[in-house]
């Protein structure tokens, strides 16, 4: 499922699904939603599939195979969009 193999390059490799969830889920969970209480009013993941060689995406490049367990990632935008709700509240 990847467009160059000989060729692929991203930014962090995971050997295996659980270490990339488990980054992804720290990322937000360490970086992004804290900043949600200092004034962050939006956050976009930029990379939905793999682009040719580089290999970033949730998706891969034929997007016939999501790499992240689906539930899981839900589970971690419905946590953002409750941050989101509850800091609009607090305004």
């Amino acid at each position: 499922h990847i467009y160059n193999p000989s060729n692929e390059y991203g930014y962090k490799s995971f050997k295996t699904v659980s270490e990339l969830e488990d980054a992804f889920v720290a990322l937000y969970k360490n970086e992004i939603i804290p900043a949600i209480g200092k004034g962050l009013c939006g956050t976009v993941y930029t990379q939905v599939s793999d682009v040719e060689d580089e290999t970033n995406g949730l998706l891969t490049y034929d997007r016939r195979v999501c790499k992240v367990d689906q539930k899981r990632i839900k589970s971690l935008s419905d946590e953002i969009f409750a941050a989101f709700e509850s800091e609009n509240k607090l305004k």
